[in-house]
């Protein structure tokens, strides 16, 4: 048997995985939701898209969308990128995900 596959952020930084985690994955890894931290999600940017384009490839998910924003990141290896805590919280709200932005509010009062 194989080894089992990790995706978490953490395996994806050692690997240097190619690309700009953000929305729900980026709540996780700024520790703004509770999210679980081994379901990346990836910005990817497809101009043919709407705000709430989606699709699953594989076991990564990818969220399509227009305009993605890449000057609000942090490099967390030489390809690998998340949105920094703001932009995060804007895409939450841009992509309509209204639950993980309450959630984000109550993890922020908490704190």
């Amino acid at each position: 048997m194989g080894k089992e596959l990790d995706n978490s952020i953490h395996a994806l930084i050692e690997y240097d995985y190619s690309g700009l985690l953000g929305v729900e994955a980026a709540t996780s890894y700024w520790g703004l939701s509770t999210f679980p931290y081994n379901i990346p999600i990836f910005l990817v940017n497809d101009n043919a898209m709407n705000e709430n384009g989606y699709s699953v490839d594989s076991a990564l998910a990818m969220l399509f969308v227009p305009n993605v924003n890449t000057e609000n990141i942090v490099r967390l290896s030489k390809h690998l990128s998340v949105t920094d805590p703001e932009q995060t919280v804007c895409d939450m709200v841009r992509y309509n995900l209204k639950h993980l932005y309450q959630e984000a509010l109550a993890v922020e009062d908490e704190g």
